[in-house]
């Protein structure tokens, strides 16, 4: 099967990526599934750049989400099949 993934998100102070939202869908356009991740406790740091990417992008507030971070490998594993071929738009993302 052949899936696409987006990934949303903000920079951390470290300028890494943190995964806020997750939406999988098949090639034909169906979606398979959307997580919105909860922020990990450690990270409590909002900036100037997050704020904008809130307001001009994609409108995920920091404190959005109910899915925890730690669980993203899990959520991939159980969507992404050995013969699945993934495709996502991004250097980030890859």
């Amino acid at each position: 099967m052949d899936i696409i993934v987006d990934l949303q998100g903000f920079k951390s102070t470290y300028n890494n990526f943190i995964c806020k939202e997750l939406a999988v869908a098949s090639i034909c356009g169906s979606v398979l599934d959307h997580f919105i991740f909860a922020t990990p406790p450690s990270l409590r740091n909002f900036s100037k750049e997050n704020a904008w990417i809130t307001a001009n992008l994609h409108s995920l507030r920091w404190t959005d989400g109910d899915v925890p971070l730690n669980k993203i490998r899990e959520v991939l594993d159980r969507l992404i099949s050995e013969n699945t071929t993934v495709y996502v738009k991004g250097l980030e993302k890859k």
